[in-house]
């Protein structure tokens, strides 16, 4: 029970179900809040799936329409980035938590940023240990 009481309850909304039951989803007992996957809820609509969705799209419209509803109903409201001025963006608009890119992204760009590095120095004589 302690467990339970100190877990963030949240309800993902990304698909197009989802957009119809917005209320019955926000105010189910013990939900805490949603969080949005904008790229599976572009999908889900007919749209190309992306993060940081562009203003002239339905993706964003129906971020802004979620973002409300979770308003209405008093729970927090979450979404995933691609970047941190998007980020701020979304918590500019009301979004009360970001999250920004992946844990397999963020290893990969740093790996690729110490190999590149790497690749930049002079080479020395080779070893001859093995």
């Amino acid at each position: 029970k302690h467990a339970n009481d100190e877990m963030l309850k949240l309800a993902m909304i990304e698909t197009k179900e989802s957009l119809g039951k917005l209320d019955e989803i926000m105010s189910t007992p013990g939900v805490d809040g949603i969080y949005i996957g904008p790229a599976d809820l572009s999908l889900a609509i007919g749209e190309e799936p992306g993060f940081d969705r562009p203003e002239s799209t339905k993706a964003y419209s129906e971020i802004l329409r979620i973002l409300e509803h979770a308003k209405k109903n008093n729970i927090f409201a979450g979404i995933h980035n691609g970047t941190p001025e998007y980020a701020q963006k979304m918590i500019d608009k009301g979004f009360n938590f970001v999250t920004i890119g992946a844990d397999q992204r963020a290893l990969s760009a740093g790996s690729k940023a110490v190999v590149d590095k790497m690749k930049g120095f002079s080479k020395k004589e080779e070893s001859k240990a093995y």
